[in-house]
């Protein structure tokens, strides 16, 4: 049974590349300089400002003049990768920066201020290499798996749900057939190794029920190596179990064998949630009314679909029947159907007593709550809304 280690100085893990609010696994030969704008109406790819829409079609038209008002590093990486196929050996440096931009633009006669959140990534290597050694150089900061109060989303079709492994909590995220696992939340032991909330423990391909692709494991001596793995989802999704041969290293960081490893992973079940339904959306809405950008979005997607709210129909979430008086009450996120396009709307939730006190609440895609809460809150109320357009 794989236990998260290889040897005294190794453990599972890579990094993820986090670009505009959702983790992607990089591959060899890679170049990408994107920003994922508030809102997603707007796009910015390799310093261009587009709408969204017309980029994905593929006919993005002129870039929309803008101007940066400030910018921050959130985190940033410099390093060499090895690939053991190529004699000699060739170091492949990268560099991957994430950071934060607000810029300012005028569109249609309206001024926007907006916040953009970006990546930058670049390497060299052949796409007929596998990054099999990976070194950090230089790092600044530290990735994160999902940053919570942007308000904004990739505009990819991803899900994401928790899952369980050898004590840590991990996210897996399914975009088409591609499948990412990363740590949320790992173990207190694996901190001394480098493992931190965004570290990747594997990323592939789904096949059916079938799974292919490349765990990872970190040392302290020889950086990240990957190695392949496969498996199969088993007991009705809720369990999924990898299969590989994890190298075994020289102090001269060369591979010298393997030995068997398995990764198992459970489902999380969530503790407050019990299911969903549909609602109107001027119910759905109505719970953001305060917030003016969204109320500006929502109607400029009701005027360009040529409808109005009592013909949308919203998809919520809602809560569990353990709940003693908010049972079946609807929380974010509501996925409201607007014409050809999909408004999500997300936020964080309080769960309040009958003094108006906070028994509990849940930020970003966190779902526990104290059981005070679930046996006590008589109240719900969303705060921080965050949305996204899904073309």
């Amino acid at each position: 049974m794989f236990n998260g280690f290889v040897n005294p100085v190794a453990v599972c893990a890579s990094l993820f590349v986090t670009w505009a609010g959702a983790a992607t696994a990089v591959h060899a030969s890679d170049y990408m300089h994107t920003c994922r704008v508030e809102g997603g109406i707007y796009v910015i790819d390799d310093g261009a400002l587009y709408e969204t829409e017309k980029y994905k079609g593929g006919s993005p038209g002129e870039p929309i003049p803008y101007r940066v008002i400030s910018e921050a590093t959130h985190s940033e990486e410099k390093g060499y990768c090895i690939s053991w196929k190529q004699k000699p050996e060739h170091r492949y440096e990268f560099r991957v920066r994430r950071y934060k931009q607000r810029i300012a633009f005028d569109r249609d006669g309206q001024s926007w201020e907006l916040d953009a959140k970006c990546a930058l990534y670049g390497d060299g290597m052949p796409a007929n290499l596998d990054c099999d050694r990976r070194v950090v150089t230089d790092r600044v900061g530290s990735p994160e798996l999902r940053e919570t109060g942007w308000g904004i989303e990739d505009e990819r079709e991803e899900t994401a749900t928790r899952w369980t492994h050898n004590g840590s909590e991990m996210e897996l995220r399914a975009d088409g057939q591609s499948r990412i696992f990363g740590y949320v939340a790992p173990r207190p032991e694996l901190e001394p190794f480098g493992v931190r909330a965004g570290s990747v423990l594997f990323d592939g391909q789904l096949d059916g029920e079938r799974l292919e692709g490349r765990a990872r494991i970190f040392t302290k001596l020889c950086g990240e190596i990957s190695f392949p793995v496969r498996g199969k989802i088993e007991r009705g999704g809720t369990r999924i179990v990898l299969r590989g041969r994890t190298p075994i290293l020289t102090a001269a960081c060369r591979p010298k064998g393997t030995k068997d490893s398995e990764l198992v992973f459970e489902v999380k079940v969530s503790p407050i949630v019990g299911g969903g339904g549909s609602l109107p959306f001027e119910e759905a809405i109505e719970f953001f009314r305060s917030d003016a950008r969204l109320m500006f979005q929502v109607a400029q997607l009701l005027k360009d679909a040529k409808t109005d709210m009592a013909a949308v129909v919203c998809v919520g979430a809602a809560l569990g029947d353990q709940w003693t008086h908010l049972s079946r009450t609807r929380i974010p996120p509501f996925e409201c159907q607007i014409g050809k396009t999909t408004l999500v709307i997300e936020g964080d939730v309080e769960f309040l007593g009958g003094d108006g006190k906070v028994l509990g609440r849940t930020e970003g895609r966190s779902t526990t709550v104290p059981a005070s809460a679930i046996r006590s809150a008589t109240e719900v109320r969303f705060v921080r809304p965050r949305w996204h357009v899904r073309y």
